[in-house]
């Protein structure tokens, strides 16, 4: 079985050095960073789906039919979001910049209509819901990573796996590594 080199340090915090993992004969213990990857996206979906449940029930003219529907919405809009806003972003670079970034909120707000339109249980009436929706759910995803950051610790940075093999020459070094 695989084990972290170096243990879990702290209450809520993962020390980003112990993802390297060794193939040892014993049990270390532990929760590395690795780990906790993909349990934190996991739990982001989760609350995101929540967030847009909560905001179905405070803005009349955005409906989901249930949380299942929720999720589906949340990771509908995180694609969209990743894959197609940056697109229009790109498209309306001009009007952006003479609006000084407010026309984002008009980006948000069709990223979150193109999702409704994408979707059966998951309605949105009015570009103002829209706008409005597309706010206040960016800003509790917001409220979201910051909460995960403090709870699971920071997320793995490129420098981290710069440093990789460094931290595997010493992890071999220390007698660690077994086959």
């Amino acid at each position: 079985f695989w084990q972290c080199a170096k243990p879990y340090t702290g209450v809520n915090r993962c020390d980003r050095k112990c993802c390297i993992y060794v193939r040892t004969g014993r049990e270390q213990g532990g929760i590395c960073c690795a780990m906790l990857r993909p349990m934190k996206l996991v739990i982001r979906w989760l609350l995101l789906s929540a967030a847009l449940m909560l905001l179905a029930q405070w803005d009349s003219g955005i409906q989901i039919k249930d949380f299942g529907s929720a999720m589906i919405a949340a990771l509908v809009l995180g694609l969209l979001n990743a894959f197609v806003r940056p697109l229009l972003i790109l498209f309306t670079l001009p009007v952006t910049i003479l609006t000084m970034g407010l026309f984002l909120l008009v980006i948000n707000a069709l990223t979150f209509e193109m999702a409704s339109y994408l979707l059966d249980n998951f309605q949105v009436h009015s570009f103002g819901d829209a706008l409005l929706g597309s706010v206040l759910y960016s800003l509790w995803g917001l409220v979201i990573d910051v909460a995960l950051e403090r709870l699971m610790g920071q997320p793995i940075t490129g420098s981290d796996f710069a440093n990789a093999s460094n931290r595997m020459s010493e992890a071999i070094s220390d007698g660690i590594w077994s086959r």
